[in-house]
């Protein structure tokens, strides 16, 4: 069975609860905000929804950002990190620039590390 998801980009009564925060957050005056939110309407979000929940789907695993006329994969990365058998906070907190560091991370299949 596969197992997708949806991360929808839509104005809808839920989210319309933190339209006015996010206006403040990002210094939008409530007239922009408000065509920022009729440029998302939840019918925009339904055919990739629609795909994912299609028997001929062929992803499994995936996330698809949906919304606003546009479809993108979402996905988790793994950086190539550090690996230390006796593993201290002081490893972490003085190698955190290496953790951080996606340069040659990968893409996960399960979202689990490569360490």
């Amino acid at each position: 069975m596969a197992v997708n998801a949806v991360a929808p980009r839509a104005f809808t009564r839920m989210s319309a609860s933190h339209s006015d925060k996010v206006a403040a957050v990002l210094s939008l005056s409530s007239e922009v905000m408000d065509q920022i939110n009729a440029g998302m309407p939840p019918d925009l979000v339904a055919p990739a929804a629609a795909f994912l929940a299609h028997e001929s789907c062929p992803l499994t695993g995936e996330v698809l950002q949906a919304g606003m006329g546009g479809v993108a994969r979402m996905a988790m990365v793994v950086s190539q990190g550090i690996s230390n058998p006796s593993l201290t906070i002081e490893d972490v907190a003085g190698q955190l620039d290496r953790i951080m560091d996606l340069d040659g991370a990968g893409l996960t299949g399960a979202a689990a590390p490569r360490l």
